[in-house]
């Protein structure tokens, strides 16, 4: 059934580590299957079977595979050169729509990956506290940096990777999502710069977060002053996690949400406490 897939686990085992060439893993029993294309909601191997692709891209695919449309603007861009280092009318265009659709932003920061949001929205809170630690929520993913390995994956209480600094290790506070523990730290700890988490609950709201729980990690995240960030951005409805439950954070960073997007399928949002 997959031969040619079959065939070339060797090379791939060769080359990448674990015979993968991307850090999401693409590892499957007894071998992972080698995508050839795609178009709209289904993908075919390079054996020429077909595929329903649940996965899109880890939902940055809301349009699909080559939707025409796309494809046709793409081209149109790609004409004109496609990375210049410098700013372009296309990045403000963008910029003013995230703000039109996320009315507590102002400001706009533009990154490459959602990793590299999270990294430095936990940055931007130590620097703007003075304080260094981040409290975190068991399961939630953030990215795959050194910041956000504590409480990826059980067992929480060590990270989900080796080679992490142990300085970075107790700068991270692992809760469940309960809101008496993160008052409990909250009231007893006075070096929390923040508390990041995945706004639509983990997985990718496949487990959701309790009812107004979202409410309550903004009402002692004010009351103590420490910022918050609420992950997860628009591919659910236009404005998020946060709108729905009434409860936008201070700083939000709407996470692979760029329609197919050529460029910059991540961004940083800066909001008003």
């Amino acid at each position: 059934m997959n031969p040619r897939s079959r065939g070339l686990q060797p090379n791939f085992q060769a080359r990448f580590p674990s015979g993968s060439p991307g850090h999401d893993g693409y590892t499957s029993d007894p071998f992972p299957v080698i995508v050839a294309r795609g178009s709209g909601p289904r993908k075919w191997d390079i054996d020429g079977n077909e595929y329903v692709d649940y996965g899109m891209g880890s939902a940055a695919l809301l349009l699909g595979h080559a939707h025409p449309e796309v494809v046709s603007a793409l081209s149109a861009v790609l004409a004109d050169g496609s990375h210049f280092g410098a700013p372009t009318e296309p990045m403000l265009e963008w910029g003013e729509r995230v703000c039109t659709l996320m009315p507590c932003a102002d400001k706009v920061r533009f990154v490459g990956s959602g990793a590299e949001a999270t990294m430095l929205a936990m940055r931007v809170a130590r620097g703007y506290t003075g304080k260094e630690k981040i409290i975190r929520w068991e399961s939630h993913y953030h990215g795959w940096h050194d910041y956000v390995m504590p409480g990826n994956l059980p067992p929480f209480d060590v990270p989900a990777s080796i080679g992490i600094p142990q300085g970075t290790i107790d700068s991270i506070i692992v809760l469940p999502t309960d809101l008496t523990a993160l008052e409990n730290v909250l009231a007893n700890d006075d070096n929390i710069a923040g508390v990041i988490t995945e706004a639509s609950g983990a997985s990718y709201g496949t487990v959701p977060l309790p009812d107004g729980f979202l409410e309550g990690v903004r009402r002692l995240t004010r009351e103590t002053r420490r910022g918050d960030d609420h992950g997860r951005g628009y591919h659910r409805f236009p404005v998020g996690a946060r709108w729905r439950s009434g409860a936008p954070g201070c700083r939000t960073r709407p996470l692979y949400d760029g329609q197919n997007s050529y460029w910059g399928p991540t961004r940083r949002s800066r909001c008003r406490p």
